[in-house]
């Protein structure tokens, strides 16, 4: 049976629709990707004119926010909110997955999703993004008016359709823990490839 391997390590993220989509190539059945994506509020913002984003934009913003029955506002717009479906030519065999902490934004939403519907053997580091939720979405830029200090605030929380962790407050965590020593860092070893080529070799036995 052949086996594939995507190595995710250092790879900083993109769009999130670009994580369901290679998800897409994996599942094995219709899936979620985000559970919801929650914003703070619909109304103006006060500071608008600090930042990058005109108010003509932000109200066109907001007009894909509803408030819930809770009082809280949830965003609407995002197609992975939607039911995904399994591509026609999915990869149905064994899958790793290598990860590391400098994994973030759309690449630990993957991670997760593939965690959570168990379709990857996860090898190396604990991913930098979370796992149940991550920040981000559009982001606005505000220039401080005194101090000139520019912040970047992302403008959604997107909770991931996912079980619950094992151990809150992470990023995924791998099934194999594996990281290389600084002797091996320096000398150019793979030591989490190569962890991943002879697992996939005592497996076939």
């Amino acid at each position: 049976m052949r086996n594939l391997v995507i190595d995710l390590r250092k790879n900083p993220g993109g769009y999130g629709t670009w994580g369901a989509w290679l998800y897409a190539y994996l599942a094995e059945k219709p899936f979620n990707y985000y559970k919801e994506a929650v914003v703070t509020t619909n109304q103006d913002l006060p500071f608008i004119q600090y930042t990058d984003w005109k108010q003509t934009e932000y109200r066109d913003y907001v007009k894909d926010i509803i408030k819930i029955p809770s009082g809280q506002y949830r965003w609407t717009a995002h197609d992975n909110l939607k039911m995904q479906q399994p591509q026609p030519t999915r990869f149905n065999g064994p899958v790793y997955i290598l990860i590391s902490r400098k994994c973030f934004s759309t690449t630990a939403e993957f991670c997760a999703v593939a965690y959570s519907n168990k379709r990857a053997t996860f090898i190396g580091e604990e991913t930098g993004g979370g796992y149940s939720s991550i920040n981000g979405g559009d982001m606005m830029e505000m220039i401080l008016p005194n101090t000139k200090v520019k912040l970047v605030i992302p403008m959604r929380k997107y909770v991931m359709a996912v079980e619950s962790p094992s151990s809150p407050g992470h990023g995924t965590l791998p099934d194999y823990w594996i990281e290389p020593t600084i002797s091996e860092f320096l000398s150019g070893k793979d030591v989490e490839m190569n962890f991943t080529l002879a697992l996939i070799k005592k497996n076939r036995k």
